[in-house]
């Protein structure tokens, strides 16, 4: 695979709670010719590009540290998934998750970067509604005193 070929990354990052699913989470999204050099030069010195596939130790702690990696190519994707990357770091020496860790700190730093040059969109975190559910046997809420499956539940 072709460095040059590069024409999307997308780093979607954040703490996953038992109820949210990764699409919750924020994505930076960095398009074609605007991804930082030192981005592209850390995806070819760490041959990111040869990886892919789910990292880190899923299931440890709430809520859980979740990363995910997608770069796109002219002709395919890489994807990389990573569970609890500061926690697998510093608990094992495998060359593969430091050189997934490195390419992450360096997508990581342009996180801070406010009206930059980069096409650089950051999506708000969604957080789910609470709904007060009435029963169907409890009194309507409309003050009629008739039980709610009577009143304003038909």
């Amino acid at each position: 695979m072709m460095i040059q070929n590069i024409e999307r990354i997308e780093f979607c990052f954040g703490m996953l709670e038992s109820w949210e699913s990764a699409s919750d989470l924020p994505v930076i999204t960095l398009d074609g010719k605007n991804i930082p050099k030192d981005i592209i030069e850390a995806i070819a010195e760490n041959d990111i590009l040869e990886l892919g596939g789910i990292y880190g130790q899923k299931g440890v702690g709430t809520p859980e540290q979740y990363e995910s990696l997608k770069i796109f190519l002219q002709d395919e994707k890489v994807e990389i998934e990573f569970f609890n990357r500061a926690i697998t770091f510093f608990t094992t020496e495998d060359e593969v998750v430091k050189r997934i860790h490195r390419v992450i700190c360096k997508i990581d730093e342009q996180k801070g970067i406010d009206k930059s040059p980069y096409d650089m969109k950051v999506r708000d975190k969604k957080i789910p509604a609470r709904t007060n559910k009435i029963g169907r046997n409890e009194p309507c809420s409309c003050g009629s005193g008739k039980k709610y499956k009577r009143c304003c539940g038909k």
